[in-house]
């Protein structure tokens, strides 16, 4: 066989694994050097991630929460709630300075009694998490949102704000 013949008779057959090669590197390069943009609210300059703002289904939960929302079957509903005692809490950074805090610093709740509680945010959004509880509510800045609760037994809960809970953003709930 002519060399040059022999040559090109190679080449064709490895062309498709030289094809299926390049594609290969092509894709791991491009995969690999894309970006991912973070907008700005998900992450704290610490790196701990924020909690997402809750929807309307999530601030209405099924365990302990005292809230109903029943389909009249023509697209309506009506909303059967027991609203509780008003209980506000404040989630402080007073004047932007980086001190974090609850206020009441000191909750103390009845176990059985139904709060309405109103949380209200200041100058920062803020998670109210409640260990133990199932609560896991967000709260942007300048922002105040409400949600009915009964704790069903007494003992000592954790109310944490996650991005700030390294800074001080942490106190107890006393139920009785």
């Amino acid at each position: 066989m002519i060399p040059s013949l022999q040559k090109n008779k190679i080449l064709f057959d490895y062309l498709p694994i030289l094809l299926v090669s390049i594609l290969a590197i092509s894709i791991l390069i491009i995969g690999c050097t894309s970006t991912t943009t973070i907008p700005q609210n998900q992450v704290e300059p610490s790196g701990i991630p924020i909690p997402q703002k809750a929807s309307a289904k999530t601030l209405q939960k099924t365990a302990d929460v005292l809230s109903v929302s029943i389909d009249l079957g023509s697209g309506s509903t009506q909303s059967l709630e027991t609203k509780g005692e008003n209980y506000a809490i404040k989630l402080m950074d007073p004047g932007g300075s980086g001190s974090y805090k609850f206020n009441p610093e000191q909750i103390s709740l009845s176990a059985g009694k139904i709060y309405s509680f109103q949380l209200i945010s200041e100058t920062e959004a803020h998670s109210f998490t409640i260990e133990k509880s199932g609560i896991d509510q967000w709260v942007e800045a300048n922002q105040t949102i409400e949600f009915n609760y009964a704790f069903s037994n007494p003992g000592k809960y954790q109310l944490i704000c996650i991005p700030h809970q390294t800074l001080g953003m942490v106190t107890e709930i006393i139920v009785q």
